[in-house]
């Protein structure tokens, strides 16, 4: 529990550097003006949201195949064999 909280004042830490620096540090762009210093900050958060979906969706996938948790390891065994037999796997 203590690691969870310490990893989210870090990312909470970070989030504000990164908004100080997008916000204050960046310099204004000559034709879009202010607005432009949104993207340092909307880009990196995107992304960010993306990884940590992805890496979630492969947890996923992990734990229902792992034949330790629950027996639920027979569920992609077909879909391996099936998908495997396909002629792009050849």
């Amino acid at each position: 529990m203590k690691k969870s909280v310490l990893s989210a004042m870090v990312v909470l830490l970070l989030l504000g550097v990164a908004a100080y620096a997008a916000f204050f540090v960046a310099p204004t762009d000559a034709k879009q003006g202010v607005i432009y210093r949104i993207l340092f900050l909307h880009v990196a958060s995107a992304w960010t949201g993306l990884t940590s979906f992805f890496i979630c969706f492969i947890a996923n996938l992990l734990y229902v195949y792992a034949a330790s948790h629950g027996g639920t390891g027979w569920v992609f065994r077909p879909v391996r064999l099936v998908w495997c037999s396909l002629p792009w796997c050849s």
